[in-house]
């Protein structure tokens, strides 16, 4: 059995990313049963883009 989950994708300066584990499928709001394979979604785990992005920002900016 899959332990499929939502992985809630944090951006600086975009809204937030909600995806499935098993396919990738994406979407702006959050979702129990994915849209695109079928999975029941147990759970929440984030991945903070927004650090990476921020690094980046400080970067360009000269910082």
């Amino acid at each position: 059995m899959k332990h499929a989950h939502l992985i809630k994708k944090t951006h600086l300066f975009e809204r937030d990313e909600y995806a499935c584990s098993v396919c990738g499928y994406t979407d702006k709001k959050p979702f129990g049963v994915c849209p695109n394979c079928g999975e029941t979604l147990i759970g929440e785990k984030s991945d903070l883009n927004w650090v990476d992005e921020a690094a980046m920002f400080d970067i360009i900016l000269g910082g």
